[in-house]
């Protein structure tokens, strides 16, 4: 007899939409653009939640996953829900997880990063910002001005960009 929809649990429902192999257990459900699974479902006050699959698989096989704490993988197949290949760790862990195992490169130091004028697509020159910083000009009046936007004028007057000019 064919079990309906309905009466599966939650849990049951969640795997029913894994492929299960040897290693990797894969999701076939939805996924979002960098290939990681996703499912939505109504909560029990009828609101509208969302997450990562291998997420909820850590939570129906660990429980709670700690606050400001990520799910990684130790396979690094996104698609990947086999509790086994999941471990709790900081962004920072993930982060150091990835460059060890070469998907990702770290970024260049500050020395050899563009910055200024260098990036080529920037408006401004070291004058410019100088006389930025010198005006008691509205922003309004110094965004117009330099071809630029109000904000851009906020961040160079709080040294936030352009922090090599003095």
């Amino acid at each position: 007899m064919k079990t309906r929809w309905e009466d599966l649990t939650p849990e049951e429902r969640f795997w029913s939409h894994t492929v299960r192999g040897l290693g990797c257990w894969l999701w076939n459900g939805a996924k979002n653009s960098r290939g990681y699974g996703r499912l939505k479902w109504r909560d029990a006050a009828g609101i509208f939640r969302a997450d990562y699959a291998h997420r909820v698989a850590w939570k129906i096989t660990n429980g709670p996953i700690p606050q400001a704490l990520c799910v990684c993988h130790s396979c690094d197949i996104p698609l990947c829900v086999n509790p086994v290949h999941l471990w709790i760790g900081t962004k920072k862990d993930n982060t150091q997880d990835a460059m060890r195992k070469g998907r990702m490169r770290p970024p260049p130091p500050s020395s050899v990063r563009a910055r200024g004028e260098a990036i080529g697509v920037s408006k401004l020159t070291p004058e410019a910002v100088a006389s930025i910083r010198s005006s008691g000009a509205s922003y309004r009046t110094l965004a117009a001005r330099f071809g630029v936007s109000t904000p851009t004028i906020w961040h160079i007057k709080a040294r936030k960009t352009w922090r090599h000019v003095p």
